[in-house]
């Protein structure tokens, strides 16, 4: 098990060094993600990843989701604020307005993510996402919790021991630690609920966790549920404003896409950390509120946090709860960070070909201000309408857009009215631009 800071309170979840290993082939293979390039009505989101840096994304994101959580669990820990979320406003309030960031969270939210259009298409087809992403956080959490009980105990047994044969400089910092280390076991024995006497150890073994602490982690809610935009406008590009919607995006993609095994008490806290590790990722000062955001949540619900701590008395309550959540929380932020930053144009100009005789059949359509959703529907409506006209069923049907005479987005609307992949849009557009050529030079 690898830890952070070589801090053994700091367990690491298996899924980030397996995401660094295997970097873009790891993350496709994801069952979330290969949803994605398969399922006809949100495979859109395909052709978004298609066109982001998402190797420089995989990289930098599980560093970033480490240095996130540490921070988080340093304001869950801090007794210099009372109040967290009050601080984090106060962090939030006093940053310079972000326009270009915020044009940015809101094409992302409205066009390129198309939140809306996804969570309905979400709630009708059911897509069989597969919310499995490793091991079980509710069994991790567990399982780290008595890992850290059990140092306690080991740790409690060495220095009382060691006090009986040392001398001098050394018996006296062993018995400074020693204390340290009873103290520690005499809280966590309060948090958890196990009989600790300060003098005599006890054998994790002994006393069993309480299983009304694990079943709330695997708390099942109903899908998560946007508020009513009407769409995004770009009114008011502050700060707070830009967390605002990220938090909602994060909330929409933790819950009603990636399902993740959490309550509702608990679920502002993964997507808190969400946002901090955008936010984090694009250079925004925002992450650091957010930071304490999560830990405002997190002590909220302190009395359901795996009980973990040091012999030194640091408390990895708010760290071990999120990182157990690693893969949920590392999918959406990535997703989120590839539909802000993807370069992906949506084109204005829409041409269908319908292979049916010897020449094909060609279609020609202008949309402006358009989204993904519009397009695509746009473009199997325009094919199922050639087809009835011509009386033909072609067997290969083809919708296009194009953008500055660029093709970036297809759809095969013959063969179940598939999103094509970038090569393949690409490839299957090719054979077509002579005739595109012809119709706007002949009279």
């Amino acid at each position: 098990m690898n830890i952070y800071l070589e801090k053994d309170i700091f367990k690491i979840n298996d899924f980030i060094p397996s995401l660094i290993k295997g970097s873009s082939n790891f993350f496709y293979k994801l069952s979330p993600i290969a949803i994605i390039q398969t399922l006809p009505p949100i495979a859109f989101l395909n052709s978004v990843m298609e066109n982001a840096d998402i190797i420089d994304i995989l990289i930098n994101i599980p560093r970033i989701f480490l240095k996130s959580i540490h921070s988080i669990n340093r304001a869950f820990n801090s007794e210099t604020y009372d109040n967290l979320y009050t601080r984090g406003s106060q962090l939030l309030n006093g940053l310079e307005d972000e326009t270009s960031l915020y044009q940015n969270v809101v094409k992302a939210y409205n066009n390129t993510l198309d939140i809306k259009y996804l969570e309905t298409v979400i709630n009708q087809t059911q897509p069989p996402i597969n919310g499995n992403l490793g091991q079980s956080p509710s069994l991790l959490m567990n399982q780290w919790q008595e890992e850290s009980v059990q140092l306690l105990f080991d740790t409690f047994n060495r220095l009382k021991d060691a006090i009986s044969q040392l001398k001098g400089k050394l018996r006296r910092t062993a018995q400074n630690a020693f204390y340290r280390v009873r103290k520690t076991l005499e809280k966590v024995s309060r948090l958890i609920g196990f009989s600790f006497n300060g003098n005599n150890s006890r054998e994790l073994k002994n006393f069993i966790l309480n299983p009304l602490r694990i079943t709330n982690y695997e708390l099942q809610t109903t899908n998560y549920e946007l508020r009513s935009r009407n769409g995004l406008t770009l009114t008011n590009p502050s700060m707070v404003a830009i967390v605002d919607i990220l938090n909602e995006i994060a909330q929409f993609f933790l819950q009603s896409f990636l399902f993740a095994p959490v309550s509702r008490n608990l679920l502002p806290a993964l997507s808190h950390t969400v946002t901090s590790i955008v936010l984090k990722y694009l250079g925004s000062g925002g992450a650091i509120a957010s930071n304490y955001f999560a830990g405002h949540v997190l002590r909220a619900n302190a009395g359901v946090l795996p009980v973990v701590f040091r012999a030194t008395g640091m408390g990895g309550m708010a760290w071990t709860f999120l990182s157990a959540f690693a893969p949920w929380i590392i999918i959406a932020a990535v997703i989120i960070i590839i539909g802000i930053r993807s370069n992906q144009k949506l084109g204005e100009h829409l041409y269908l070909f319908g292979m049916g005789g010897e020449m094909p059949d060609m279609s020609y359509l202008i949309l402006e201000n358009s989204n993904n959703k519009e397009i695509y529907e746009t473009i199997v409506n325009q094919g199922e309408k050639m087809k009835m006209e011509s009386g033909k069923n072609y067997p290969h049907l083809y919708g296009f857009s194009v953008y500055e005479d660029k093709v970036v987005y297809g759809v095969d609307v013959a063969n179940e009215q598939r999103i094509l992949t970038k090569l393949e849009t690409e490839m299957n557009f090719s054979p077509y631009v002579s005739l595109i050529d012809n119709f706007f030079t002949n009279d």
